[in-house]
């Protein structure tokens, strides 16, 4: 897979979550204040944040595309770990910002305060936030799935977050309209759901990003199915010493293998091109595989 294809299908799909967070942020905002719906008001801050983490994705994107250079052998992907890490940042602080204004509007609710119910027309707004942000969590998670790249499906997920917030807006405001006037708290109510699975979803993405700063391996299983594909090849005896880590989108492989002693240099080195050949198929192109040979005693 192409390198150059991937940052531009990468850049691509995230200049489109721009447009459609510019135009959500505005109209949520705008029909929020006017209809009266704190929660469609909350949901506009969450689409700020949203918008705000797709900036973070474009300039990690652009660093971690630089080539590698001499400061920087195995290229500039932790650029990348790093955006996600600053993503997890907005969306808790956002979680934060969205719970304490629910929880306000609770509380004065809950005290005999001044509350409004909000207008029919932010049902409409926000069941078109729902159907936006649905497409471009689709289209942004299958674009990093097919990439393996962390930090566009996180920023997939954010998407999707806004979009599970939008239907909770639209529950919420749904009922503040039908039901009698003591169930108006369930329009800040949902904005307060909000904010505990923004909270959530932020953490999630925090410890990723973390686990692959301090160099964490990619798991149990995916060394075991690395160390099944290796010992698949013909001419390879047991494989041993294996690490691995993220870069960015990149995993790095390190491993020893042993091979018949009695082969020469050439037939060696073709049987760990194999290794790696058949690794770069059985994952995807955007690997740093080291392999170091041992004679087989």
């Amino acid at each position: 897979m192409n390198e150059n294809v991937y940052f531009k299908e990468a850049k691509k799909v995230t200049f489109i979550g721009v447009f459609i967070n510019i135009f959500l942020f505005i109209i949520k905002i705008l029909f929020g204040y006017i209809g009266g719906s704190s929660a469609l008001i909350a949901d506009g801050i969450h689409s700020f944040s949203d918008l705000s983490s797709d900036i973070v994705v474009l300039l990690g994107l652009k660093l971690s595309s630089k080539p590698s250079d001499e400061n920087h052998k195995y290229g500039h992907g932790k650029y990348e770990t790093f955006a996600n890490l600053v993503l997890g940042i907005f969306l808790f602080f956002a979680a934060l910002e969205i719970f304490y204004y629910s929880f306000k509007e609770i509380f004065n609710i809950f005290k005999g305060g001044a509350f409004l119910t909000p207008a029919w027309f932010t049902v409409i707004i926000a069941a078109l936030s729902i159907l936006f942000k649905t497409y471009v969590f689709l289209f942004t998670k299958k674009v990093g799935e097919k990439f393996g790249s962390e930090l566009l499906i996180s920023n997939a997920y954010h998407h999707l977050s806004d979009a599970v917030s939008s239907f909770g807006v639209l529950l919420g405001i749904v009922g503040s309209i039908m039901l009698p006037s003591f169930w108006r708290f369930l329009d800040p109510l949902a904005a307060l759901i909000l904010s505990i699975i923004i909270f959530i979803l932020s953490f999630n993405i925090l410890k990723s990003s973390f686990d692959e700063l301090v160099e964490r391996s990619i798991g149990k299983e995916g060394e075991e199915k690395i160390l099944k594909i290796i010992n698949s090849v013909e001419g390879v005896f047991n494989p041993h010493n294996l690490r691995t880590r993220k870069i960015g989108s990149y995993i790095a492989i390190d491993v020893h293998i042993r091979v018949n002693k009695e082969l020469n240099v050439t037939e060696a080195h073709d049987i760990a091109s194999k290794v790696e050949k058949k690794l770069k198929e059985s994952f995807y192109e955007k690997l740093i595989i080291n392999i170091h040979i041992e004679p087989l005693n």
